[in-house]
């Protein structure tokens, strides 16, 4: 279990368009594969007042790696169970996420662990630098929040992030027990996009980002592929392998988290057999708080990207 014990504000630190839209063109929803399956970018949607004055948006709805010290998190053997429901995005009320609901973090230091590591335009796929949730073109795609019927969940891009940048995606909130009568489980709450088009990432090895912050329950990254993305043709309801995914370790110090594709394994589901990932077409990508155990997190993510093989 990662359990993560320092506040961000206190240390140095889905295709395109509305999201709403993108997830009827793609068919995608919670709950469409049940038992341990990835639940992956949903979430109903509202607006509160944030934290400083701002507007948010508030949704109601393998064993650990090792920290990596001056290099990137060591994952850990993938557990094999999934990760819960399959991606339906809910996003932020305007546009790109312009909208920036949090006070300025105090940016990582620019020689900080992992900040040597040099990302190609062409293998990035968010930096936040624009000030939005939008994926890096020359893709396109837009991160959302997902979270759970039970928990709690705000995102935004707030200033001061990893390696001396401007900004950083920020995901805080709580995840919470089901409650009495719900009818769906209650699995966490992240982020998560879709690629507006499937990505042909068969020349990368895995990925790589930047991650500092605070959480109760297990981290976990899942990468979506055809076999596993509602709206792919290939995966439909009750039938949706979990997606391929592995449980991360992040603290709170700005550091470097690398998920190698060849880790990856997807869930079991009935007599169907674990399959690895199919890097030819990615369609988007999950980071995940999972639950229980239940409680409060706070997240900072900065430089996402491919890594070259």
């Amino acid at each position: 279990m990662t359990s993560i014990r320092l506040p961000l504000g206190s240390r140095g630190a889905n295709p395109l368009g509305s999201l709403a839209v993108l997830a009827i063109s793609l068919g995608l929803s919670l709950g469409a594969c049940g038992g341990d399956d990835d639940p992956g970018p949903g979430g109903d949607g509202g607006a509160q007042d944030g934290p400083d004055g701002g507007t948010l948006v508030d949704a109601q709805g393998g064993a650990d790696g090792q920290a990596g010290g001056d290099g990137p998190s060591t994952p850990g053997v993938d557990s094999g169970t999934g990760d819960g429901p399959p991606m339906a995005a809910d996003g932020p009320p305007a546009g790109d996420g312009a909208v920036n609901p949090f006070p300025p973090m105090e940016p990582g230091p620019a020689d900080g662990p992992g900040c040597t590591v040099v990302v190609a335009p062409a293998d990035l796929i968010s930096d936040f630098e624009g000030g939005g949730l939008a994926v890096a073109e020359p893709r396109a795609g837009q991160w959302a929040r997902n979270v759970d019927a039970y928990g709690s969940e705000i995102i935004g891009v707030a200033a001061g992030g990893a390696c001396g940048s401007g900004f950083a995606l920020r995901m805080q909130g709580a995840t919470a027990e089901k409650a009495a009568g719900g009818t769906s489980e209650a699995y966490g709450a992240g982020v998560a996009f879709s690629f507006s088009a499937p990505v042909d990432a068969s020349a990368y090895s895995g990925i790589r980002f930047m991650a500092r912050g605070t959480a109760q329950g297990q981290v976990r990254v899942s990468v979506y592929d055809a076999a596993h993305a509602p709206g792919a043709g290939v995966c439909t309801a009750g039938a949706c392998l979990g997606a391929h995914g592995l449980n991360v370790s992040i603290d709170g110090q700005w550091g470097a988290v690398e998920v190698p594709f060849a880790m990856l394994k997807a869930a079991q589901v009935g007599t169907e057999p674990a399959v690895p990932l199919g890097a030819a077409a990615v369609h988007g990508l999950q980071i995940l708080v999972r639950a229980p155990p239940y409680g409060p997190f706070d997240l900072a993510i900065d430089r996402v990207a491919f890594i070259p093989k």
